[in-house]
């Protein structure tokens, strides 16, 4: 009896939400992969649940993506399924969250949109963007992350990762290899006072390729973050990294140092609508077509507009170039996002935007270019609480 009165208890604490919405969008774009300008339809239904209590939280969340081509490219309709679960345990002085996310399907990269399965970032870590239309992709990463403060200043950190990205037949991993990861880190997080914290920390990645690279990076780095008061935040980081990598076909390898540096501004005057963002760093990173270590240096200016709670501006310039340029693996690029939002009601929002990517490999000697337009419309269902 006493069992089942505390599974009542249990369940009467239990707290969620369940949202539901779904994306038309239309677009056109124009790249490598194709003859000419393709214009396309695209429907993004997505779910998501969460249930909480005291402590713990659990979510679930399904967002396939349905697409059409309406003209100029392949008429057949493609499908990426993706979804997520994750749990999160909390206390007074430490949380432990498990992830797992993951998906399949057909999916055009010509369209320039963010890659949830990039094992080390967005989509534009790629060393160039494919020149296939359409492949067949699939991706999955599951991660842990624990914290615990230690004291009422110090807190320690440690994140597992194992991620799994790329082309699912022997066509598409010409355009982009199956890649295999696991990644593991530890960090420190020191408060020097309200506006000063110092962040240091060690991870160590390692990477399989099925065009038979072979990587592990090493990084340790020490950050400094500093608040200069109520609207500028600026954080400067530095350290040093290590890296082999080996080609189990041909034998070719390479062991490699690495400087690692970086500094970002982040700023947003007083009685504004405006946040402004900036970026620079020079860090190893593995390149997922080629499946190589390639110290880069890169920068990255954005800036936001939110002049009013229903419409938002949002725009994106960034920019990344090999610094040994003599590789034959070298690449340069530079992209840009625009993205103009307008939220018409608490069920309705309207968008639309730019995106455009230059990319130059020096194996090729060929620069190429790709861009998407787009306009969009979304649905919001009233949340569900419970």
């Amino acid at each position: 009896m006493s069992g089942v009165l505390a599974a009542l208890v249990t369940l009467a604490a239990l707290r969620g939400t369940l949202e539901a919405s779904s994306r038309l969008q239309l677009r056109v774009r124009d790249g490598a992969a194709l003859a000419g300008p393709a214009l396309d339809a695209e429907l993004d239904p997505a779910v998501r649940l969460d249930v909480r209590a005291r402590r713990w939280q659990l979510a679930f969340d399904y967002a396939p993506r349905f697409t059409r081509n309406l003209l100029g490219a392949d008429p057949q309709p493609s499908i990426f399924q993706q979804g997520g679960f994750s749990a999160r345990f909390q206390d007074r002085r430490a949380s432990l969250s498990l992830q797992e996310d993951a998906g399949h399907g057909s999916s055009s990269f010509t369209a320039l949109a963010a890659d949830p399965g990039a094992v080390s970032g967005p989509l534009y870590n790629l060393s160039a963007l494919p020149r296939t239309d359409t492949i067949a992709y699939a991706w999955s990463r599951t991660g842990l992350l624990g914290r615990l403060v230690v004291q009422r200043r110090w807190a320690l950190t440690l994140s597992l990762e194992y991620t799994l990205n790329g082309g699912t037949d022997a066509r598409s991993r010409e355009s982009i290899p199956f890649q295999t990861g696991l990644r593991g880190a530890i960090g420190a997080e020191h408060a020097l006072s309200r506006r000063d914290q110092l962040t240091s920390s060690a991870d160590a990645f390692r990477s399989y390729f099925s065009s038979g690279w072979e990587d592990t990076l090493v990084q340790g780095t020490v950050a400094w973050r500093r608040a200069w008061g109520r609207t500028l935040v600026s954080t400067v980081t530095g350290g040093v990294g290590f890296s082999t990598s080996r080609d189990s076909v041909t034998g070719e390898s390479r062991d490699e140092a690495h400087p690692v540096a970086a500094v970002s501004v982040a700023y947003t005057p007083r009685a504004s609508a405006i946040d402004v963002g900036l970026s620079v760093r020079l860090s190893p990173v593995i390149d997922r077509l080629s499946g190589q270590v390639d110290e880069r240096l890169e920068s990255v200016a954005s800036v936001a507009w939110r002049p009013s709670r229903a419409l938002s501006v949002e725009g994106q310039l960034g920019a990344a170039r090999s610094v040994l340029w003599d590789r034959e693996d070298a690449v340069a690029l530079v992209y840009q996002g625009l993205l103009v939002s307008f939220r018409a009601n608490d069920l309705l929002k309207l968008e639309g935007g730019a995106r455009g990517a230059w990319t130059r490999v020096r194996r090729d000697d060929m620069a190429s270019l790709q861009w998407v337009t787009f306009v969009g419309v979304t649905f919001t269902a009233p949340t569900l609480r419970f």
